[in-house]
């Protein structure tokens, strides 16, 4: 049982939420393991073996060999390669994903590799998850038209625009068909529907919600710790 963890600098075996965004070449990936998913588990910095600028958001595939190929955003959305989780990691190539954040890696049945990722520049409500290809996880294509947008339709019908979605992540069953998508939803203040939050019993006024730009610029206007922003797990 392996978990990489999300982000950190592990410089000095030390684990933060920020990054030195500096050229160096010893950045790890932490990674917690156990043989138990219940643990007791343990921390273990898997060495990255080439000139990288961070190790944030990390996201791994483990080939049947035990081959390890992570994606992360640094220098490009940088791909690396490890013969096991314990590293080394080394330098594949640069452009895995399409320009964002959050990528996540998964091959599909018929052996094709993809990352899907939050797409920059983070402010239209109709492309807010990229997609990329490969047949071989070398030679990388974005494709131009998006994965999903920021608008959700709810069951009886109802469809409300976030003011983000970001952070997808897939779901697959046996047969390695998508069964779940998950992805980290915003809401502003002034464009929460009462369906979402019955016990506020109030519509908020619809003009403040027309423009869907409108929804990134009320979500982004915000004072420390965001007071509007209401961040929950979105699975469809």
């Amino acid at each position: 049982m392996v978990a990489f963890v999300p982000n950190g600098d592990a410089r000095g075996n030390k684990s933060s939420t920020s990054i030195n965004h500096t050229t160096v070449k010893n950045y790890t990936f932490p990674i917690s393991f156990s043989d138990n998913i219940e643990g007791p588990w343990e921390l273990y910095h898997a060495p990255i073996d080439f000139n990288v600028g961070g190790n944030a958001n990390p996201s791994p595939i483990v080939l049947e060999n035990g081959t390890v190929i992570m994606v992360f955003n640094a220098n490009n959305m940088a791909l690396a390669i490890a013969d096991s989780w314990r590293g080394p990691y080394k330098f594949r190539n640069h452009g895995a994903c399409a320009h964002g954040e959050d990528p996540f890696l998964y091959v599909d049945k018929r052996g094709n590799f993809h990352c899907l990722s939050h797409a920059a520049p983070f402010n239209d409500p109709a492309h807010s998850i990229a997609h990329s290809f490969s047949s071989d996880g070398w030679e990388w294509v974005k494709s131009s038209f998006p994965a999903g947008g920021s608008s959700v339709e709810f069951e009886g019908g109802r469809t409300f625009l976030f003011s983000k979605r970001e952070r997808p992540k897939l779901v697959f069953d046996e047969n390695k068909e998508i069964t779940h998508l998950i992805t980290g939803v915003t809401m502003t203040g002034q464009c929460t529907p009462k369906f979402l939050y019955p016990h506020q019993g109030h519509e908020y006024p619809p003009n403040e919600c027309i423009d869907e730009k409108m929804q990134y610029i009320l979500s982004n206007n915000n004072p420390s710790p965001g007071y509007m922003d209401r961040s929950f797990t979105l699975i469809q």
